[in-house]
């Protein structure tokens, strides 16, 4: 998905930067398409091999978050795709693919994280005491979006697709999160939710109003309490 379409970042959530599109690629190369968070129409070759990838995104307590969210992510959804770091260039990016980079063992796609969007969300200051949430819900978004691709789960559109992946994220979240905590994570991830709302509704990119964000993750954050299964928290709801 090209930026342009994406202004509510710039209004007040691009630290947050869920929906994006996929890594710069070089002027001879055709960019791949994307719809929402995941790629829709491939390039002819796999775009994935264009570009440099990265083990770490140079900030190592935000590396660490990062990868406790994938281990428990493949854990509670059920879903092992790579995951990688590459250079977002300054425009907050994140993204999944079912593609996969050549020699890959993944059998369902890729979540890349830009470097940029790693370092934006994980800023240490007063303001931004919840950014392990922030983080953990970015991955958990983009992870959800894998899980669909491995159900082969459809919708009419965009805004249908995302919102179901801020259910599941929200889920993820409940279910990983103890007890004590939940009220906290829980009201960290509807209040950054509620900031990646937009109100263009009648562009194909809608993504979901303010409150339909806040609300998907919170519900399926509560649903987590009740529902103890991947598949069947996955079928619970539709958007």
């Amino acid at each position: 998905m090209d930026l342009i379409t994406r202004r509510r970042f710039i209004r007040g959530a691009a630290a947050l930067g869920l929906l994006a599109r996929g890594p710069h690629a070089t002027a001879s190369e055709p960019a791949p398409t994307f719809e929402g968070c995941f790629l829709r129409v491939a390039p002819e070759r796999n775009f994935l091999e264009l570009y440099n990838w990265s083990v770490t995104s140079g900030d190592q307590e935000a590396d660490d978050v990062c990868r406790t969210a994938a281990g428990d992510l493949r854990r509670v959804l059920r879903v092992a795709p790579d995951y990688w770091f590459f250079d977002d260039r300054g425009t907050a990016n994140a993204f999944a693919t079912p593609l996969r980079r050549k020699g890959s063992v993944s059998a369902v796609g890729t979540v890349a994280l830009g470097t940029r969007l790693v370092y934006t969300v994980s800023r240490r200051n007063e303001l931004n005491r919840g950014w392990r949430v922030r983080l953990t819900a970015i991955v958990a978004h983009e992870w959800a979006h894998i899980a669909q691709f491995a159900r082969q789960y459809r919708t009419s559109t965009v805004k249908s697709l995302e919102l179901h992946a801020d259910y599941m994220a929200g889920w993820f979240l409940g279910r990983a999160t103890p007890k004590d905590r939940a009220e906290a994570v829980r009201n960290e991830a509807m209040y950054r939710f509620y900031f990646l709302g937009d109100t263009e509704t009648a562009h194909p990119d809608h993504h979901g109003t303010h409150i339909e964000r806040a609300s998907a993750i919170t519900k399926g954050f509560e649903a987590a309490a009740k529902v103890d299964d991947v598949d069947a928290a996955f079928a619970a709801e539709r958007f």
